[in-house]
C-alpha cells in the first residue's frame, strides 16, 4: 500500500533528468545552507574610527550588551509582530511542501472531494485542494503565533512589572485578523507554485524542488538583480513577492501603533494575482489533461 505510491512516483520521477539535477542541486544547498550560516553568524562587522571592521568570531563584549538591551526593551505587542512574521516565514517554507503533495495526495483528494459536495468534476477537485491550501495556512499561521506567543521565546521574557495591557484595544482585535489574512496571503503563492509545478509536470519531486528552489534561491537572487537595473526599470523589484511580503511585514507593525507603509495594497494586488495566476494555470492544466485523456 505504501511502497506503490512511492514506486509510481520514481518511476515519474527518473524520466526526467531535469527533475533529478534539480533535487540534487537542492540536496546540496539543503545540507551546505546550515554551516554556512553558522559560519556566517561568527562575522561581525563594526564601525570604527578608521572605517569598517570585519571580525570573525565572538563578537566583543560592548556589542553583547546593546544586544541584551534592545532585548530588554522588548514589548508584548512587538512580540506579536515578531511572531506573526517568523510565522509567515516558517510557513512558507511547510506549505511550499505541502502544496507539492497536495497536488498527488490521494486523501487530499478525498478531502477535496468532501469540500465541494462529492462532485466527480476533476476540475471542482482541484478547488477543493485550494481551499485545503488556504486552510492549512491559516492553521499553520495562528498555531505558530499562539506557541510563539507562550512559549519561552514568546512571552515569558517580556512580561515584567513595567509592561502594560494598554495595547489591547479593540482596534487591535480588529487588526489582528487581517493581519492573520496577510500573512497567509504572503504564504499561499508559494504552496500555490509548488502545486501547480506538480500537477504541469506530473511529478511531486519536481514541483517540491522547483518550488523550494524558488523560494530559497530563485527569488531573492532575481529580486537583487531587478534592484540593481538603471531607473526606472529597477521598480520593478517592488512587484515581486518579496518586495511585497516586506510591505505587508511593515504594515504588521501597524499593530502596535505604528505608521502604515506605502503601497500596502499594491503589495496586496501583486500577491493576489501570483495567486489567481498559478490557481487558473492549475485549472487549465487540469481541463487540457482532461481533453486529451
Amino acid at each position: 500500500m505504501i511502497s506503490a505510491p512511492i514506486q509510481s512516483e520514481w518511476l515519474k520521477t527518473r524520466k526526467r533528468p531535469l527533475t533529478l539535477w534539480v533535487t540534487g542541486i537542492l540536496l546540496v544547498v539543503v545540507v551546505l545552507y546550515p554551516p554556512f550560516m553558522v559560519g556566517l553568524s561568527k562575522i561581525c562587522a563594526v564601525d570604527t574610527s578608521q572605517g569598517l571592521r570585519i571580525m570573525i568570531g565572538t563578537p566583543p563584549k560592548e556589542m553583547s550588551s546593546i544586544a541584551q538591551q534592545m532585548r530588554d526593551q522588548v514589548t508584548l505587542p512587538d512580540v506579536i509582530v515578531t511572531t506573526l512574521g517568523v510565522a509567515a516565514s516558517v510557513s512558507r517554507l511547510l506549505m511550499v511542501i505541502l502544496g507539492a503533495m497536495l497536488a498527488g495526495s490521494e486523501f487530499a483528494w478525498g478531502t477535496a472531494r468532501h469540500l465541494v459536495g462529492r462532485t466527480r468534476d476533476r476540475r471542482a477537485f482541484v478547488g477543493g485542494k485550494l481551499a485545503v491550501i488556504l486552510g492549512l495556512t491559516l492553521l499553520l499561521l495562528v498555531a505558530a503565533l499562539a506557541l510563539g506567543l507562550l512559549s519561552g521565546s514568546g512571552l515569558t521574557p517580556v512580561v515584567r512589572d513595567r509592561v502594560t495591557w494598554d495595547f489591547l484595544t479593540p482596534g487591535l482585535f480588529l487588526r489582528l485578523p487581517l493581519a492573520l489574512l496577510f500573512a497567509a496571503l504572503t504564504v499561499v503563492p508559494y504552496a500555490l507554485l509548488a502545486f501547480t509545478i506538480t500537477l504541469v509536470t506530473r511529478s511531486t519531486a519536481t514541483g517540491l524542488s522547483l518550488g523550494l528552489l524558488t523560494l530559497i534561491i530563485g527569488e531573492p537572487i532575481f529580486a537583487q538583480i531587478l534592484a540593481s537595473l538603471p531607473a526606472p526599470w529597477n521598480e520593478l523589484v517592488y512587484y515581486t513577492p518579496t518586495a511585497c511580503i516586506g510591505i505587508l511585514k511593515g504594515w504588521m507593525g501597524t499593530l502596535i501603533g505604528g505608521a502604515a507603509p506605502d503601497h500596502v495594497g499594491r503589495s496586496v494586488v501583486v500577491l493576489l494575482g501570483y495567486s489567481l495566476a498559478l490557481a487558473g494555470l492549475a485549472f487549465a492544466s487540469f481541463r487540457q489533461r482532461e481533453l486529451t485523456a
